[in-house]
């Protein structure tokens, strides 16, 4: 009976260990993906992470407010693939900027979406969220 108990706590304890140990709080390419500002995401399948930097640039109109221009933001991420890492920048508005919104990088397209939340007056809140569609482009 004791030696049951040993097996059964053994098997247990294996089980949650093997869990922890591979964490993928993973994203699904062709779907869009949110990244809050300072993390990082990843695909297991594909062995490809991104982490999206905090945003340096948002010049976007608040809502409420009367600007003589809409403003962008740009969002910088950190895009890596079998142990090489590449700095991708997106923009809002690739109009207002030299910045374009959709850039293919070691066979894989990512184009923002949404970057979160829109300026408001009175409100100087900063916990970005990028919305990205990522997508492979290899044959």
């Amino acid at each position: 009976m004791l030696a049951r108990f040993h097996f059964i706590l053994t098997l247990v304890i294996f089980t949650v260990s093997c869990e922890q140990e591979n964490p993928c709080n993973g994203f699904e390419l062709g779907k869009p993906v949110e990244i809050p500002a300072g993390e990082t995401v990843k695909n297991c399948l594909e062995d490809i992470s991104i982490t999206m930097l905090p945003v340096q640039y948002d010049s976007r109109c608040p809502e409420g407010a009367v600007c003589i221009w809409a403003g962008y933001a740009k969002v910088d991420l950190l895009f890596s693939s079998r142990g090489k890492e590449v700095s991708v920048s997106l923009s809002t508005d690739p109009g207002l900027s030299n910045i374009p919104n959709k850039v293919s990088v070691e066979g894989y397209s990512f184009q923002l979406l949404e970057l979160t939340p829109y300026p408001k007056l009175g409100n100087d809140s900063k916990r970005y969220k990028a919305k990205l569609f990522i997508e492979s482009v290899l044959p």
